[in-house]
């Protein structure tokens, strides 16, 4: 059933979109329901300061508005894992959410995320090595077959390929 599919799944993908809509319909359309979600979800974001400075009820995008206002694509990013915290759902996709996130704000970010979502379920999908050490349990496919799963210390114990992937990124680093 898709409304209830709705009702559990909260995503965020890479390509998100921001709509030409206050920032607090961005957030969350149905607002006056949940309201006590956006302050926290800003707040876990890191966007909060941002946003209240700029206030919620300010449109987004210059194109349609002469005051409207428009995000660097970090700060896009984090509505849009913002918006999908605000739904408060059982089980979170984020889809490479962090592209145009630097590496320091990207640690601090999961690190709020994975707190936030204690109890929960949130499926992380990337190519980026490093997030998976926020993972309790990492799942490698390889030509749509799940080819190893487990804790990063014990994949990387393996030598298999999630220990290659992980130690080729890893030597850009060194």
């Amino acid at each position: 059933d898709y409304d209830m599919y709705q009702s559990i799944l909260a995503p965020v993908f890479q390509d998100y979109i921001m709509h030409a809509y206050t920032l607090r319909e961005n957030l969350i359309f149905n607002h006056r329901e949940h309201e006590q979600y956006i302050i926290d979800s800003l707040l876990k974001t890191g966007m909060n300061e941002k946003i209240q400075s700029i206030g919620l009820d300010r449109n987004y995008s210059r194109r349609f508005f002469k005051d409207g206002i428009e995000l660097s694509g970090g700060e896009e990013q984090r509505i849009a894992i913002a918006r999908a915290l605000c739904k408060n759902t059982e089980i979170l996709i984020l889809d490479e959410p962090t592209a145009a996130i630097d590496p320091l704000a990207e640690s601090k970010l999961f690190k709020e995320i994975f707190q936030a979502t204690k109890g929960k379920t949130v499926i992380y999908i990337s190519h980026r090595m490093s997030s998976t050490r926020f993972s309790n349990n990492i799942l490698v496919l390889k030509d749509a077959k799940l080819v190893e799963n487990g804790p990063h210390e014990e994949l990387l114990k393996r030598k298999g390929i999630y220990s290659k992937m992980f130690q080729q990124q890893a030597s850009f680093y060194l």
